[in-house]
């Protein structure tokens, strides 16, 4: 038997088994004192824990993969499944996007175009789930702070999806890292240090320090009259 949905590409390099596997799963359920009444979509990926049912095989997923190369030997043990990062511009050139027909007012616009990123419910994301699951991406809010934007169906920390025109190669996972760069602090301003409007002096001269610190109620040094705004252009 050849899996060609859920199972694609995945066998027990032990004994061969194809029929059914045991994979750890992450979902968002609703827990209530008596148990679960429901729960939502499970994702999984090659690195999720995995267990053939028919020999105990355990492992990650990805030990489980055949391998791409010769189509029927299974994947040495430990062999991840092949991944590789890749820069905004190169997902931008290599990945066009389809638009969001569903939503005007959909985010990650290219040009003057619609929006191209897809909710996570809705019939957005049944548009969604009905395509090849090698032209979707999936917006993640990452720990770091930043955006990562991973290949494939997700669930955990998405905040939308994207549907590319042209398909992830078999057995590939790509991920765009987006970076968020802080905005820059503001230069740091000197203190400008206020004097009574009465008290009148030049900003180079040292003849009225002994006045401006009977103004302002303490002892000023020479050195701070540059700070010191023209008491006509200030108030108290």
């Amino acid at each position: 038997m050849t899996n060609i949905n859920t199972l694609e590409n995945i066998t027990c390099p032990d004994c061969g088994n194809e029929e059914s596997f045991r994979i750890g799963t992450q979902t968002l359920a609703t827990v209530t004192d008596d148990g679960v009444e429901d729960y939502g979509d499970m994702e999984w990926d090659h690195d999720s824990y995995a267990e053939c049912t028919q020999c105990g095989k355990s492992g990650v997923l990805s030990d489980f993969y055949r391998n791409a190369a010769d189509g029927d030997a299974a994947a040495p043990s430990g062999e991840r499944h092949p991944f590789c990062e890749i820069t905004e511009d190169e997902f931008n050139e290599r990945y066009p996007l389809v638009e969001n027909h569903l939503n005007p007012n959909a985010g990650w616009c290219l040009g003057d175009g619609r929006g191209c990123l897809f909710e996570t419910y809705g019939e957005e994301l049944d548009f969604v789930r009905r395509q090849d699951p090698r032209h979707v991406w999936t917006l993640i809010d990452g720990e770091d702070g930043d955006q990562h934007l991973t290949s494939g169906f997700h669930f955990v920390n998405r905040i939308g999806y994207l549907i590319s025109t042209v398909a992830v190669p078999e057995g590939m996972g790509i991920q765009v890292h987006i970076r968020f760069e802080p905005d820059p602090e503001p230069e740091a301003r000197e203190p400008i240090i206020h004097a009574p409007w009465s008290l009148r002096f030049e900003r180079d001269g040292t003849e009225n320090v002994a006045a401006i610190s009977t103004a302002l109620g303490r002892q000023i040094d020479v050195c701070e009259l540059p700070h010191l705004s023209p008491i006509s252009r200030l108030t108290s």
